[in-house]
């Protein structure tokens, strides 16, 4: 008798996992999967909150997120352990019977392909929760005209996490379509969003590495896409031999991107630079003019 109990409440917990996911909103699944992270390490520190469209390899859990309430059916956790010198990584669902239920999956950060590499956590910080973020991108004139011109537009990845070059925490948005992609920038603590359509030729430019003028003759600017890091970050210019011919660190660039450097004591031709962050690399090309 007792056998057959188990096995009744195996089946009907499986039922539920397949057929009886009840989404819900991001910060609702901290707690939970807080308390199973610090099971493993006392130290456990949250990093990331996320989820992606579709499903995790080898876990039997659908990731569908809804763009009109900001809720989904399974969200991700990041937490870093300093004392295990790991990640932990842990897939939270919410059941009408059981409530929340953590558990523990291999994963890496690249997974969530955020913008940006968190190093910092989201203990104690303010943040926005997934139903105010969306509606933020939602509101945004590029998200508008992003879904009226792509039928098929449907989120890919959001993640929520802080940001290093600024300290800032912020949400990381993609809407995927075939024509191509939205990501948005949403900061967690004011809702302010900006959006980037990928899709279009005069944006793609923007979003490139790009120094004006070009040609330079005294003086140009670095405008670095807002998508990278700035921590860290170190800039090498290269003459048309390869040789390393002006190198700079420790950037600091205005709330644009830009950093102004001077060329007037290089030859006139053509250079390369090339930008370094430690986790994304970009270059491009310009030309020094006398």
């Amino acid at each position: 008798m007792k056998k057959i109990i188990i096995l009744f409440l195996i089946a009907a917990i499986a039922s539920t996992v397949a057929y009886s996911q009840t989404p819900y909103k991001a910060k609702e699944g901290i707690s939970t999967t807080s308390i199973a992270a610090k099971k493993v390490a006392s130290d456990a520190k949250l990093m990331i909150v996320g989820t992606i469209a579709g499903q995790v390899p080898a876990i039997p859990i659908v990731l569908t997120f809804d763009e009109s309430k900001g809720t989904c059916t399974a969200w991700i956790y990041a937490f870093r352990s300093d004392s295990k010198d790991t990640m932990l990584y842990y897939i939270a669902t919410k059941f009408p019977i059981i409530g929340l239920t953590a558990v523990g999956i291999p994963l890496n950060t690249s997974a969530l392909k955020l913008p940006f590499k968190p190093d910092s956590s989201l203990d104690g910080r303010t943040m926005i929760d997934s139903d105010i973020m969306i509606q933020a991108v939602r509101n945004t004139q590029k998200y508008i005209d992003f879904k009226a011109k792509n039928a098929d537009a449907a989120l890919k990845m959001t993640g929520l996490a802080v940001q290093p070059n600024n300290n800032q925490t912020v949400w990381g948005v993609t809407i995927a379509a075939t024509a191509g992609e939205l990501q948005c920038i949403i900061n967690a603590e004011t809702s302010a969003a900006t959006c980037f359509d990928f899709s279009s030729v005069d944006e793609l430019t923007s979003l490139k590495l790009t120094v004006t003028p070009n040609p330079a003759s005294e003086t140009a600017v670095l405008t670095v896409p807002i998508a990278y890091s700035y921590s860290n970050a170190t800039i090498a210019i290269f003459d048309s031999q390869g040789r390393i011919v002006k190198a700079f660190g420790s950037l600091e660039l205005n709330s644009t991107g830009q950093t102004a450097f001077q060329v007037d004591n290089l030859s006139a031709g053509v250079y390369y630079l090339m930008f370094s962050n430690g986790t994304d690399t970009d270059g491009c090309s310009f030309v020094v003019v006398k």
